[in-house]
């Protein structure tokens, strides 16, 4: 069994910057890597959503990890019914 060919240009698959331009390809090949059928309709609905959803995914990992400290509100079940602390 072959695996399916890259798609892309006829120099190959194309850069990551050319293929987040298009789109399209973007659509294409996601709906391709994980093996969904869809009508034209929705691959055109795809489309047209793709980049408001890139930009806020980007947004979301350009945040960065929240910061490593102590959670306000703590369960701490060994203090339970205890009228000294």
């Amino acid at each position: 069994m072959t695996e399916p060919r890259a798609e892309g240009s006829a120099e190959g698959p194309q850069e990551p910057a050319q293929a987040a331009s298009d789109p399209a390809s973007v659509a294409r090949a996601l709906l391709a890597a994980a093996r969904l059928p869809a009508h034209e309709a929705e691959v055109a609905a795809l489309v047209l959503a793709y980049p408001a959803q890139r930009a806020a995914l980007d947004t979301l990992y350009g945040i960065g990890p929240a910061p490593q400290t102590d959670p306000a509100v703590r369960a701490e079940p060994s203090h339970v019914g205890r009228e000294d602390r």
